[in-house]
């Protein structure tokens, strides 16, 4: 009996230990399946990913598959006439996620950093994280590289995990689809203040020079308070007002949002960090799913 035909296909994995399940799990064909369904995405074939997606163990619920089976009711595979009912921010966003999927799958270098990066920055006690526990230490590691804002912001942006993806994976017909996604991996951390929250704008003022921002309302502000302030970046859309950010971003304390705003490169890192050791921002802050 070979390994792939001990569990039915498509196994869902428990999600409080999805590292150690996928080390004792996944065969060369679950491998296969993920990497056709990697390949299949960056094409825009939706329904062959689905296909490949549901082939090997996933959790069950988690937004690749939420997306994929979205997608695909709106019958949005290649030479679709649905195609265009999707706007091109959400092609745009997509390859975001995609572009994170595939660093996690390729198990590129940057993924450790990113997640030490994270650890040093939201974790100022290290020794409650039991980082000596090699099985510990695998199932954080791989939380904070599926789940974190900052390390999917990190891997994305700072370390051009995005960039790399759009030039050498994502093919025309899909980047055809989407905004101009050059402008999206450029784009810098930034912090602002939400002035007002409409059905289809979000109001907000720049902290970084007081100047007025509108964007693009698809939930960015929801159970956000008015004149709270967050992070995240701004970025082009060809869609009305022109701006949305590019997920969801994080809200914070004032005092972090303005010295976010005036950080440059990896310096916004420092200011997380400093909410954090002085306990205006708590540690570990940040996981989640914040591409929503």
């Amino acid at each position: 009996m070979t390994k792939s035909s001990r569990r039915p296909r498509g196994t869902t994995l428990d999600p409080n230990h999805p590292a150690r399940d996928l080390q004792e799990l996944l065969t060369d064909d679950d491998k296969e399946h993920m990497r056709l369904c990697i390949d299949a995405e960056a094409r825009g074939d939706v329904d062959g990913a689905l296909k490949h997606y549901l082939a090997a163990p996933h959790v069950e619920g988690a937004p690749q598959l939420h997306d994929l089976q979205v997608l695909s009711s709106l019958g949005n595979s290649p030479g679709s006439s649905l195609g265009n009912a999707v706007p091109a921010w959400a092609w745009s966003r997509w390859i975001c996620d995609q572009a994170h999927r595939w660093l996690l799958f390729e198990e590129d270098p940057r993924i450790r950093d990113a997640v030490l990066h994270t650890i040093v920055t939201v974790h100022a006690d290290l020794d409650a994280l039991h980082l000596e526990d090699p099985d510990e230490l695998l199932e954080i590691g791989t939380r904070l590289a599926v789940a974190h804002w900052i390390t999917a912001q990190l891997l994305l942006f700072e370390f051009s995990g995005l960039r790399d993806f759009v030039d050498v994976k994502a093919t025309p017909e899909l980047l055809g689809r989407a905004d101009e996604m050059e402008p999206w991996a450029a784009s810098a951390m930034g912090g602002y203040r939400i002035i007002e929250a409409h059905d289809d704008v979000i109001e907000l003022i720049d902290l970084a020079n007081g100047s007025r921002v509108d964007v693009l309302n698809i939930g960015a502000a929801t159970g956000v308070e008015r004149d709270a302030v967050v992070i995240g970046r701004v970025v082009p859309i060809s869609t009305a007002p022109g701006l949305m950010f590019e997920s969801r971003p994080l809200e914070v304390d004032d005092q972090t949002a303005r010295d976010v705003s005036q950080a440059d490169g990896l310096e916004w890192l420092n200011a997380v960090y400093e909410a954090v050791v002085t306990g205006r921002l708590p540690e570990g802050y940040g996981m989640g799913d914040h591409r929503r």
